[in-house]
């Protein structure tokens, strides 16, 4: 099988898991494998809800950050610390 070139790769995304931020807030929290400029990346960003506006039902917004695969690991012990440290 072929290899994807960097222009096939740009853009792509894969769900991973949608969490809604509250009830009723019109916001989720999206956590997605992505693909930019041939490389991957953990994205969790928040989306909002733009099914009446837009017509499209949940869009991206700036408040977010990708992770490259290199740092993830250090990133999920942190996530792991704070919530020891949170009581959950």
């Amino acid at each position: 099988m072929p290899e994807k070139d960097e222009n096939e790769q740009q853009g792509q995304s894969e769900l991973i898991l949608a969490i809604e931020r509250s009830p009723g807030s019109g916001e989720k929290i999206f956590i997605q494998k992505n693909v930019f400029k041939g490389r991957e990346y953990v994205d969790v960003r928040i989306f909002y809800d733009a099914s009446k506006e837009e017509g499209e039902d949940w869009r991206p917004t700036k408040k977010g950050v990708a992770i490259p695969p290199d740092i993830l690991s250090h990133v999920i012990e942190a996530l792991q610390k704070a919530q020891s440290m949170l009581g959950k």
